[in-house]
């Protein structure tokens, strides 16, 4: 059955023991709007390796690295490698600003000093980018996760 993005940022909260509130919601929808990718079970292009996993496609790194965003077997699967992700140190801030829930913008703040990467598209400020969310919550929070 056919699961929404929305759906997913509601299960990785509860994975990761954060709030479901509304800031973590429209945060967590706006990061998927943001990375795109098509991915099976991994709206947020997670790099973790994960038995059974295939690569999707490769990211080459400013210092010539190359890392793999991965397919998942399942959505279990892709919800626990989001959420192993997330609990690494060096994503700690992006954990810290969920933990709070009470703001998207710190949210993107933190975001933007991780590793992870993502940043607003289109040269979008935060606050542009989540405006433009909340105007079209609808149609990118009902997005399906491929594979479901």
């Amino acid at each position: 059955m056919a699961t929404s993005i929305h759906l997913f940022a509601r299960d990785f909260c509860a994975a990761i023991g954060v709030p479901g509130s509304y800031e973590n919601a429209l945060s967590l929808i706006a990061w998927r709007a943001a990375e795109g990718g098509g991915a099976k079970f991994n709206p947020y292009n997670t790099t973790r390796p994960m038995p059974g996993a295939t690569i999707y496609n490769d990211i080459t790194l400013e210092n010539g690295e190359v890392i793999h965003v991965y397919s998942y077997t399942s959505y279990k699967q892709g919800l626990d490698a989001t959420a192993q992700t997330i609990r690494q140190s060096n994503m700690a801030p992006i954990l810290a600003a969920l933990k709070k829930g009470n703001s998207a913008h710190a949210f993107w703040t933190a975001l933007s000093g991780t590793p992870w990467g993502t940043g607003t598209p289109g040269g979008l400020t935060i606050d542009q980018w989540l405006d433009d969310c909340r105007r079209h919550w609808f149609d990118r929070a009902m997005l399906v996760v491929p594979g479901t």
